[in-house]
């Protein structure tokens, strides 16, 4: 009943986001997808069986004019076929039959006051996303409020958002400094269950060479510190090198972020270096973990075949303290002139296929 009565308000949220709305036409969008295969229910989990299975979602926005706009968004819709439910899948792992609400906003672009400078204000469901590591609304599951962001004085940029879930009330902003196209600095800070912060920068001395630093921090003194670089040697070679200390906590308390989306590990220190190259066709990449003592590894192509083009791409993880493979995968896929993408693997470590077929739809 709860779902019904939500989707009820967000269909009339979108039909009535003002009072001249049915004297205007309304400009819709949005995107379906839906997929069916043979795969992991959690791909990160390797405990769990692989299931013929299917997901789908579903998002629609309505704007009245250029400056406000209206959206909501469904997911969660999974379902495993022909196989009931044992006990080697716990109830938190099951997958939902419904298709579940996940967020409602509204959007507008535009002063709040006559002579202030334009900003993009948004209520309801928030995707702001000011930093992977403390400030991801989009992955935080559920968050509303309100944020104002784009508000642009000169080469500064400011945002802001106020937000809640179901267990507390959280606000954060970040600053951003542009002075020229080579040089971006930024700040953040969200007050949670305590006080995160980050200081973000990047910048482009010469042509075809970036450097960029983040350090992020909460007031438990668990912090990230990474520094990265690049270089484009020719039009077909990078190379890159880079630097991180994680203290042995930080993932785990980091906060309104999802901790597989974190691009960091608990523990990890020590130097990276890689390099990525398109040679005869293939798309080679490899790069060395010396935090994790270990090689990361792929190769890509497109092929055609019969008049069908195909994308293939090999990658891996090899474990040089132990002498292992941490992980192999290939995958082949193709998408069919009817919009259809279909992809066919195998996982060589754990020794299972994957299948997969599904269409995406934007209107």
């Amino acid at each position: 009943m709860k779902r019904i009565i939500a989707l009820v308000l967000a269909t009339l949220m979108l039909t009535v986001v003002s009072p001249v709305v049915f004297a205007a036409e309304l400009d819709f969008s949005g995107e379906i997808t839906s997929q069916i295969g043979y795969y992991k229910i959690d791909e990160d989990n390797e405990d769990l069986p692989s299931y013929f299975h299917g997901d789908s979602t579903f998002s629609l926005s309505a704007s009245l004019g250029e400056n406000l706009t209206a959206g909501l968004s469904l997911s969660g819709l999974e379902h495993i076929f022909g196989e009931p439910w044992t006990g080697d899948i716990t109830a938190e792992d099951r997958p939902q039959k419904y298709l579940d609400l996940d967020s409602v906003w509204l959007e507008a672009k535009g002063s709040i006051v006559p002579g202030a400078p334009p900003m993009i204000t948004r209520l309801g469901g928030l995707n702001t996303n000011y930093s992977p590591y403390i400030a991801d609304l989009d992955n935080a599951g559920g968050v509303n409020g309100i944020s104002v962001d784009n508000i642009n004085i000169g080469p500064v940029s400011v945002g802001a958002f106020y937000g809640w879930n179901n267990e507390r009330e959280d606000k954060g902003a970040q600053i951003r400094i542009n002075p020229n196209e080579q040089v971006e600095v930024k700040g953040t800070v969200v007050e949670a269950d305590q006080l995160y912060y980050e200081v973000a920068g990047k910048v482009i001395p010469v042509e075809n060479l970036e450097f960029a630093a983040t350090y992020a921090a909460g007031e438990n003194e668990e912090n990230a510190l990474l520094v990265e670089g690049q270089l484009q040697v020719t039009e077909n070679t990078t190379v890159r090198a880079g630097y991180r200390s994680v203290t042995e906590s930080f993932v785990d308390t980091s906060v309104y972020v999802n901790a597989d989306d974190i691009p960091v590990d608990n523990g990890e220190e020590g130097f990276s270096v890689g390099a990525t190259t398109k040679q005869l066709g293939f798309e080679l990449a490899g790069d060395y973990h010396m935090y994790s003592d270990s090689v990361e590894f792929s190769a890509a192509r497109g092929i055609t075949l019969a008049g069908m083009n195909f994308d293939t791409k090999l990658e891996g993880e090899y474990g040089i303290e132990d002498s292992e493979m941490l992980t192999l995968d290939a995958t082949i896929g193709y998408t069919a002139p009817n919009g259809m993408a279909i992809s066919a693997g195998y996982d060589f470590v754990y020794e299972h296929p994957t299948f997969t077929a599904g269409l995406s739809m934007a209107f």
